[in-house]
């Protein structure tokens, strides 16, 4: 016989009148609710193991000599050993900071598992509660947050971490307004997460503020105050700031290293690395996607007032620019950032603005997410030799995090032989004496210093590289000057960031360093300073000039005399420049240098920097050129006197659209006595 239409196609059940579920043979009715809540329950529980999977480090990483590994461990070490942000560190990241790079230490493994686990957690929260309140089916609903946690997983290394916080942020945000805040033990349970993340990491403090600004404005649209949500970061942080070791009063330096490392970065860090082209297109559709978002949240609702309407869309577009800002100023890999959350908050505030039932809204969302996928295209796209690959290795990663975690948990981890293999190398690869004393290492490289265990005790800004405005590097050349300067230090100059003259990078440290040490030794690629008896160090004018930018300048002849030359280079930048500068960025200064054995070099310039001034000649380009000038002999029968210099803009850009077309050089020279 043929079936009844809308009958169940089981011969094992069949759905009542009363809308249960009777199974044959039993005579008792199941509930379709009670089926209906079973399956949310299980896709939360599913949710909960991936996001497990896919954001707690369960293998971290452990040590190699690079620079970005060597600033992980030494964060890791400022938190085991107390170290006091705000004053003896000032970096992008806060006591909390190992969180970021997830490396193995074991004074923080717990912290990290632990801290990692909570945030997996509730963002499958987060994501289930959104999707709870908008979509029917639980199969959707898991179907739509596993591919948010996957977007976000697909950032690859530490950049993966900006990624989750953004979206993290974002999805708290959808979640409160569907929610009203409640149960309000959630909010403020996620306000105490946003503490802990504004000590990790200086980005993620404005994030939070700008969640937190977002909360209070919704409180007072419905009259309720919003100083318990106040209350509780504040608190949070406190507790947090005091729980890592740190002093009450260190919180003000705290704040000001990170508004001074904010201020510099975009002047230091503008650049783009990869096709210019393709870099125009992915920063063209976050553009078109980005503002295409913000017109679906401004319209989503009809009849709604406009002052909460604009509120709702300045928010959006604050938070995407903030994202802008942190994926294309540095334009190489950061891209990876933007591109791969603005995808993943489109998909987060889906299903508020499908919810409308309004046309134009939905349409403006499903622009939007096209806009964002045809931006993450551009992005792999951009990044073929390595994205690509990355995509296709992302069943492997599960794989191995699963299995990891399995080991963690069951004790069998292997990351402390790792670790101690990994130190082992950078021993063997970087041989050095014995060493009493407290050391420090320039330009970066903290991992050679903690794999031989030396009691290192690093200035403020502990990688030369970020110390990109004068108050910066003041910081640091102060610390050589005080009573905490280390009784050692390792030299090397090197390439940190990207072409940057070495000379430029910690520059007024160079004067300390050779005032205040002597060289004891060459020690593989390091050269061994150890403190000595203070000379003095005067830098004494030697004219000033102003020249056009690609016009070659012509230095003094300073005959067969082993001078060292010091420059002063002031860019005033233009009503353009300052606002591209806000908006975007802007190309870095250049120096094209001519010495005396005809050679010609190009490096990039930090604007502000170069303002307080660089050793200009002779040309330091390796750790030989700086032990002959440690030594007495100068640029003396090296060809490596300046004869000449020259100033452009970076990637070929007019420099006179964001740079007054003159600039100005005072010339010193440098006398040690």
């Amino acid at each position: 016989m043929g079936q009844t239409p809308g009958a169940p196609h089981s011969s094992d059940s069949a759905v009542g009148d009363g809308g249960c579920v009777s199974c044959v043979g039993s005579g008792k009715a199941v509930p379709t609710s009670a089926i209906r809540s079973t399956s949310w329950w299980l896709a939360l529980a599913a949710l909960v193991l991936a996001a497990l999977v896919m954001f707690v480090p369960w293998r971290p990483v452990v040590s190699v000599d690079t620079l970005d590994a060597s600033w992980a461990m030494g964060l890791n070490d400022a938190f085991a050993t107390g170290k006091r942000f705000g004053q003896t560190i000032v970096f992008t990241m806060g006591p909390y900071g190992f969180l970021y790079p997830q490396f193995y230490h074991p004074a923080t493994i717990v912290l990290l598992i632990a801290s990692w686990v909570t945030y997996a957690v509730a963002m499958a929260l987060l994501l289930w509660a959104i999707a709870r309140r908008y979509v029917r089916s639980p199969a959707v609903a898991a179907a739509w947050a596993a591919a948010i946690m996957l977007v976000v997983q697909l950032v690859p290394g530490f950049l993966g971490v900006d990624a989750f916080m953004i979206v993290f942020a974002a999805a708290f945000l959808v979640w409160y307004r569907a929610s009203e805040g409640r149960p309000r033990w959630a909010a403020h349970a996620v306000v105490a997460m946003f503490a802990l993340a504004s000590l990790v990491k200086h980005t993620f403090a404005a994030l939070a503020v700008l969640a937190l600004v977002a909360v209070a404005l919704q409180c007072i649209g419905r009259r309720r105050s919003p100083l318990p949500f106040a209350a509780t970061y504040a608190g949070t942080l406190v507790v947090l700031w005091l729980g890592a070791g740190q002093r009450l009063q260190d919180i003000y330096g705290f704040v000001r290293g990170g508004y001074l490392i904010a201020a510099g970065y975009n002047e230091a860090m503008s650049r783009i690395k990869g096709d210019p082209v393709g870099c125009l297109l992915e920063v063209l559709l976050y553009g078109a996607g980005a503002a295409l978002l913000v017109a679906a949240i401004a319209v989503r609702r009809e009849g709604e007032r406009r002052t909460a309407a604009a509120a709702k869309a300045a928010l959006a577009g604050a938070l995407l620019f903030m994202v802008f800002k942190i994926g294309f100023v540095s334009h190489n890999t950061h891209g990876i950032i933007a591109t791969f959350s603005l995808l993943a908050m489109a998909l987060v505030i889906a299903p508020a603005l499908w919810s409308s039932g309004r046309r134009l809204t939905r349409g403006l969302l499903i622009a939007a997410i096209v806009a964002s996928v045809g931006c993450v295209a551009a992005d792999v796209s951009l990044r073929k030799d390595s994205m690509p690959t990355e995509v296709r290795n992302t069943p492997r990663k599960l794989a191995t995090s699963a299995g990891a975690a399995l080991e963690m948990i069951s004790g069998r981890s292997d990351a402390g032989e790792r670790l101690e293999q990994a130190c082992a190398m950078i021993r063997r690869d970087n041989p050095l004496p014995a060493i009493k004393g407290t050391v420090d290492i320039y330009p970066h490289n903290q991992a050679v210093v903690l794999a031989w265990g030396l009691r290192y005790e690093p200035r403020p800004v502990f990688q030369s590289y970020s110390a990109y405005l004068p108050a910066l590097a003041e910081m640091n050349a102060a610390h050589l000057r005080s009573d905490d300067a280390p009784e050692t230090i390792l030299f090397n100059v090197v390439d940190q960031k990207g072409g940057f003259l070495p000379a430029i990078e910690d520059g007024l440290s160079w004067l300390e360093i050779l005032g205040r040490y002597r060289l004891r030794s060459r020690e593989g690629s390091y050269l061994l300073f150890e403190r000595s008896e203070p000379r003095r160090v005067t830098l004494v004018p030697k004219g000033a000039m102003t020249a056009a930018f690609g016009e070659w300048i012509s230095l003094p002849d300073t005959g067969a005399a082993p001078v060292l030359s010091w420059a002063k280079v002031r860019f005033a930048p233009t009503a353009l420049g300052r606002a591209m500068k806000l908006l975007y960025r802007v190309p870095v200064p250049t120096i094209t240098v001519r010495t005396a054995d005809g050679r010609e070099g190009t490096w990039r310039l930090v604007a502000a920097t170069a303002g307080s001034g660089f050793l200009l000649s002779p040309l330091v380009t390796d750790a030989e050129g700086f032990a002959a000038i440690a030594g007495g002999r100068g640029a003396q029968g090296t060809g490596a006197t300046v004869t000449a210099i020259r100033f452009a803009a970076d990637g070929g850009a007019d420099a006179t659209t964001y740079y007054e077309d003159r600039v100005t050089i005072e010339l010193f020279d440098v006398a040690i006595e």
